[in-house]
């Protein structure tokens, strides 16, 4: 939603470049090109220095984890900011980026938290036959579906 509030944005500046007299479709495509720059460039910092694991389509990050595989970065906060934050930006730079697997891996991740419970002063809340790896594959499971469904 927020991706396409900006891109609506973006449109109605291009419109009003256009229209503004001769060279307008050159403002129009230097103002896109502007704002695709940075925003790219940023979401490429995210993923390269913040957050490894919130490139590519986080499909096989999740098929990994359920077939065993150990993967503590891949489920954590800074990967959902990451992620969450530069597809918002990819997308709205008009970049081609597919929502399907993005949002799997999102989905996964709030999963994950819900899998780790509440901690208070280093004690669970959440009940003990609901913490495990078997349950915490069938949380990250159900989260990558749900996110599968949002996209």
């Amino acid at each position: 939603l927020g991706s396409h509030k900006i891109v609506h944005w973006k449109l109605h500046v291009v419109d009003d470049l256009v229209v503004s007299g001769p060279g307008g479709q050159l403002y129009a495509f230097a103002f896109l090109l502007a704002y695709a720059l940075p925003v790219s460039f940023v979401s490429a910092l995210l993923v390269t220095y913040v957050a490894p694991h919130a490139g590519g389509s986080g499909i096989p990050e999740i098929k990994a984890y359920l077939n065993g595989i150990s993967m503590p970065q891949a489920f954590t906060f800074r990967t959902w900011l990451s992620r969450s934050l530069g597809l918002l930006l990819v997308t709205s730079a008009g970049l081609f980026a597919g929502t399907e697997g993005p949002f799997a891996h999102l989905g996964g991740i709030v999963a994950a938290g819900f899998s780790d419970g509440l901690i208070i002063n280093g004690k669970s809340l959440w009940p003990i036959i609901l913490m495990g790896h078997r349950n915490r594959c069938e949380l990250i499971s159900q989260g990558a579906a749900m996110g599968v469904a949002a996209a």
